[in-house]
């Protein structure tokens, strides 16, 4: 990758001239939250959990706030599986892993 960077470069920058300005301006602004939150000390993980929580609320806008509720907390007790019994999480949900091909010039 590193002999490559000039064309990783001009790939990415080819990408983004072809996406919608409204995606463009969304990658922008999750990058200015990123910094910011980052710098007042928060986490990552934080503010991908903020993220899911106002997503789960703008999917379910019209629902009640027990629906909600129950909703966020079904998220979180998959992500608990995930993250500390993945052998059961795979055999509730199952689990299909992807191998990403590396291109070797």
């Amino acid at each position: 990758m590193k002999n490559n960077d000039e064309i990783n470069f001009e790939k990415i920058s080819y990408l983004f001239q072809a996406l919608p300005s409204d995606v463009v301006f969304i990658f922008k602004a999750m990058h200015i939250i990123g910094v910011h939150n980052r710098r007042s000390g928060g986490t990552t993980r934080d503010r991908l959990m903020a993220f899911t929580n106002f997503s789960i609320e703008a999917i379910n806008e019209h629902s009640s706030n027990i629906y909600i509720n129950l909703v966020k907390i079904g998220y979180r007790i998959k992500l608990w599986l995930f993250e500390h019994l993945f052998w059961l999480f795979n055999y509730i949900y199952g689990f299909k892993e992807y191998a990403i091909p590396i291109e070797v010039n």
